[in-house]
């Protein structure tokens, strides 16, 4: 609503809305009265509520309490404060439309010019400003006609690009993703429960930090995996401590490539390290298993490597296969750890071979909330045969929470005093997070 700020009799000067009492209680010369009683009837064109409520904007003529700035203009001799009974509007208008209130708001601009010349004429003496004394005024920005081909261009300064130092941009060529997950799995069983067993609680922990750099020509490739794994379980047949570790791995992958001829195959050279990080013992004794760096495994191959990775980029893959690879086998504990488990003779502290590998990994995306990461990794020194597989199905909740199946299948023929397939599950569910 308009808030008018008038002397009202027998009151100190504060804020009114326009109503009916309003025209007896402001002290204001007759032309305001004019001006408010058209107000009014203006008002009325319209639902009440819906004014109070602000659903409606009207046009009310607040411009008499703006400065008063003169522009040259004489009264018209036809000066009247009442409605013109047609008024040709600047364009054409269907007359099914309802277009009242465009009419309604041409009358009210024509009432406000109006009245400003009135006032104008009758008492020079308001005047504020004169546009006649100016001089010269700034000139408006303007938007040219634009079609549906042609560019809006705006009239105004200008901006040399020589004086730009801009340079040229720098694409970023290198790219990192990390992955942070912390799941839980828990068991509990009775002490009377008929078929035996124990309860525990096992806690995995995971981080895999993959760097890659991009080559725009696509004549390269570099990759770099740093992953640590870790898993804890309680079990209260081991007396001597409150959890053992069942996942316990280090590991740095390195990958560079160089693109054969215009294919998706590049000669490629990869070093893999791995060790373990915490002390594994075995139950209820001080026997220790492995600590870091006992064992050390370390490989390093040289081959070509497939890429390939779909167009909607839910499947990537990739194929190294090594006509050439050593690997070596470091512990550096040989006092407390038995070597001889780890596939180094007695009393030697490395073991090295040649032979071939190939390592195949693939990540798809199955659906928006589900993952299938494989790797598969085999080794052959030309006499026995070494590989592992994993496997990682991850079912995402939100951005913080996932469940995961993890297998891990081995196969080792290398040893006749121990099983050669051998096989590892997980099912876990907690937090996870990827930046």
């Amino acid at each position: 609503m308009l808030i008018v700020p008038f002397n009202v009799k027998g009151q100190d000067s504060i804020p009114k809305t326009i109503n009916d009492s309003l025209l007896i209680d402001v002290q204001i010369c007759e032309e305001a009265q004019m001006i408010l009683a058209d107000t009014l009837k203006y008002n009325k064109l319209y639902d009440q509520e819906a004014l109070w409520s602000g659903e409606v904007e009207v046009g009310y003529p607040s411009v008499y309490l703006l400065p008063v700035v003169f522009k040259g203009i004489i009264s018209p001799s036809n000066f009247s404060l009442k409605k013109k009974e047609e008024k040709k509007l600047p364009f054409n208008v269907n007359p099914e439309d309802n277009v009242i209130w465009l009419d309604e708001e041409m009358w009210v601009d024509s009432l406000r010019e109006s009245a400003l010349t009135r006032a104008l004429s009758v008492n020079p003496r308001v005047i504020d400003f004169d546009a006649l004394t100016w001089g010269e005024t700034p000139k408006q920005e303007s938007v040219s006609d634009v079609s549906a081909k042609e560019v809006i261009k705006v009239s105004g300064p200008v901006i040399q690009a020589d004086n730009l130092n801009m340079g040229k941009p720098k694409p970023d060529r290198w790219k990192s993703r990390m992955t942070s997950m912390v799941q839980f799995t828990q068991n509990y069983v009775s002490d009377n429960w008929y078929q035996g067993g124990e309860s525990n609680i096992n806690i995995l922990g995971y981080q895999n930090l993959f760097v890659k750099r991009y080559d725009l020509s696509g004549k390269t490739e570099f990759e770099n995996t740093t992953e640590l794994r870790t898993g804890f379980y309680t079990t209260p047949s081991d007396t001597m401590r409150m959890f053992r570790v069942n996942d316990n791995l280090l590991r740095n992958y390195t990958k560079f490539g160089l693109r054969a001829f215009k294919s998706k195959w590049y000669y490629s050279g990869s070093f893999d390290f791995r060790t373990q990080v915490f002390n594994n013992y075995k139950a209820n004794t001080n026997d220790l298993l492995s600590q870091i760096l006992s064992p050390t495994n370390m490989v390093l191959s040289l081959g070509m490597d497939y890429k390939f990775k779909s167009k909607k980029g839910t499947f990537d893959y990739s194929l190294f296969v090594a006509p050439l690879a050593a690997t070596l086998i470091y512990v550096a504990n040989t006092s407390e750890i038995d070597e001889t488990r780890l596939g180094v003779e007695k009393d030697k502290k490395t073991k090295k071979n040649l032979g071939s590998n190939f390592r195949q990994v693939f990540t798809w995306k199955i659906s928006k909330n589900v993952t299938w990461y494989s790797n598969l990794y085999v080794f052959s020194p030309y006499d026995y045969i070494n590989g592992d597989m994993e496997n990682r199905f991850s079912f995402t909740v939100n951005k913080y929470l996932s469940a995961t199946i993890q297998t891990y299948t081995r196969y080792d023929d290398s040893r006749d005093d121990v099983k050669k397939w051998q096989f590892k599950q997980q099912l876990t569910f907690g937090f996870n997070y990827v930046w």
